[in-house]
């Protein structure tokens, strides 16, 4: 960009000139002065190839500098920001179907794992349970009658020391 600004103040501003490459070279540079340069830019025959022409391949390798810059420059952002935005949105999309298949996945995991759990828990307590209901149904009876013997012994036994003392207590009181 600073070729381009220089090139434009020699071409308008510069006294010394035909602005380039015509100091000197050139005797009919429309009166030698850069403020006639416009004039040597349509009369390119008038400087026979020289000033004239040179001032418009300078001009021309100044623009197609900056085009190619600029261009470039845009293009490189662009690109730059499609691929950000394609990277962010496919980051978002991955994370949040990744998400949301795991928490699916676990979920049936979770409630294959209770189903099965409860199943197998309750079969084989109930198993367990007639298995041993079964083979020690003599053992069972037995132990019930034990405890309903002791047991009522035992009341008994409190019942009749407790007749007994309150018998004992209203004679020694009579």
């Amino acid at each position: 960009m600073d070729v381009l600004v220089d090139l434009l103040v020699d071409l308008l501003v510069d006294g010394d000139g035909c602005a380039g490459g015509c100091d000197g070279g050139c005797d009919g540079c429309a009166g030698g002065c850069a403020g006639d340069v416009l004039v040597d830019v349509v009369d390119v025959l008038g400087c026979a190839g020289g000033c004239a022409v040179d001032v418009l391949v300078d001009v021309m390798d100044v623009l197609v500098d900056v085009m190619v810059d600029v261009l470039v420059d845009v293009m490189v952002d662009v690109l730059v920001d499609v691929v950000d935005v394609l990277v962010d949105v496919l980051v978002d999309v991955l994370v949040d179907v990744l998400v949301d298949v795991m928490v699916d996945v676990m979920d049936v995991l979770v409630d294959v794992l209770v189903d099965v759990m409860v199943d197998v828990l309750v079969d084989v307590m109930v198993d367990v349970l007639v298995d041993v209901l079964g083979m020690c149904w003599w053992m069972l009876v037995d132990v019930m009658v034990d405890v309903l013997v002791d047991v009522m012994v035992d009341v008994m036994v409190d019942v009749l020391v407790d007749v007994r003392c309150d018998v004992m207590d209203v004679m020694v009181d009579v």
